[in-house]
């Protein structure tokens, strides 16, 4: 089931979150259930529409809130505003699987984040909740996969193996003779917060770890081969390498 808006209607119900952002709490630490969006893959451009697998199961949710979360975020971003659970048609006291559109594109989000949504992993939200109560009651979350692309960006639901990729590639310097110091740089990535590490090797053998290497006497004439790694957990890691002649 998918339900498309215009831009303008979704800008101006976009309004509504801007009023209601200071409402809204930190989701609760575990999801009571999941839910489903439509359509589950696109470019951003397309308003969602988000289906849960069950009620709020309180008498005291009033309110809800969709949110993306988590990733590389520096502030949770709220998708429709406080809602009222009365608007949701057909779902009766909210205890059965309840369906509702959402007030932003991806797009439209990420201009109200003020910046690009950086590309990672990322929980989408229902969450149910009293209306002057900052406390959710009940949770329902599913995985986006966000990746900026040039001139904008593409979602898809679940958890994808991303790649890190380089930014600005590392930098080797120092002089390639016996005595001196080679340094490597570690480059700047996406996601930012990888964890990045160096290796020396001369053939198979590792002669070094870390960002710099003493060329020793025996190095002469040989290659040495720096690689390094940048990696972080849910992401395929990333290598750089590059080889320097020892000279004689």
């Amino acid at each position: 089931m998918s339900t498309h808006f215009t831009r303008g209607l979704a800008a101006t119900v976009g309004a509504l979150a801007v009023a209601g952002a200071a409402l809204v709490a930190a989701p609760a630490a575990s999801a009571n259930g999941t839910l489903s969006i439509t359509p589950s893959s696109g470019d951003g451009m397309t308003a969602l529409f988000v289906t849960t697998t069950g009620g709020c199961a309180s008498p005291n949710a009033t309110h809800y809130v969709v949110k993306l979360t988590g990733g590389s975020l520096t502030e949770d971003i709220n998708l429709n505003g406080l809602q009222p659970l009365s608007s949701i048609p057909a779902s009766g006291s909210q205890t059965t699987p309840m369906s509702v559109p959402v007030a932003y594109t991806l797009e439209i989000a990420q201009e109200a984040y003020g910046s690009a949504i950086p590309t990672g992993v990322y929980d989408l939200e229902f969450i149910c909740r009293a209306a002057t109560v900052a406390q959710p009651i009940t949770v329902f979350e599913t995985k986006v996969t966000i990746k900026q692309i040039a001139g904008g960006l593409t979602f898809a639901e679940g958890a994808a193996n991303l790649p890190v990729e380089a930014v600005t590639a590392p930098k080797v310097t120092g002089k390639a003779k016996a005595g001196a110091t080679l340094k490597v740089s570690k480059g700047t990535w996406s996601p930012s917060d990888v964890t990045v590490k160096a290796t020396w090797k001369i053939g198979k053998k590792t002669v070094g770890r870390g960002f710099s290497y003493k060329v020793k006497p025996g190095d002469r004439g040989k290659t040495i081969v720096v690689t390094v790694i940048a990696a972080k957990k849910g992401y395929v890691a990333a290598a750089w390498l590059k080889s320097i002649k020892i000279g004689r």
